[in-house]
């Protein structure tokens, strides 16, 4: 896991497994069969690319093609969208690069916005 630097020194790699841990604990989904901690596995090879320090890897773009295709329902792609809106500002996560990894990987999101803000029960 990629130390991230911040103003008050460094945050142990410890800390953001909590942080993500505890994410995954209070997400409950309904009729989604795509848990937020599949989705984070599956692009956990884009860690560093997602957080800036990195390039665009072949294992990051197999994870998110696979995680597009598990995301074969509303649910599942509205579950998705919960769990990276929830953890991708806190880990730091770079929305501008997460915005051209569907480009860079050739994925078709389907009309789907990569944004922190975005309402995610408008996905269908």
């Amino acid at each position: 896991m990629v130390m991230k630097k911040t103003m008050g020194g460094s945050v142990c790699a410890v800390e953001v497994v909590v942080i993500i841990l505890a994410l995954i604990a209070s997400s409950v989904t309904v009729n989604a069969t795509i848990t937020c901690q599949d989705a984070l596995m599956k692009i956990l090879p884009c860690e560093e690319y997602l957080l800036g320090s990195g390039d665009i890897t072949v294992p990051c773009c197999q994870g998110a093609q696979n995680l597009n295709q598990m995301a074969n329902t509303t649910a599942d792609r509205q579950a998705v969208c919960a769990c990276f809106k929830r953890v991708g500002p806190p880990l730091g996560v770079n929305v501008d690069r997460a915005k051209q990894l569907p480009n860079l990987c050739k994925i078709d999101l389907r009309g789907i916005t990569i944004d922190f803000t975005i309402d995610c029960s408008t996905i269908s």
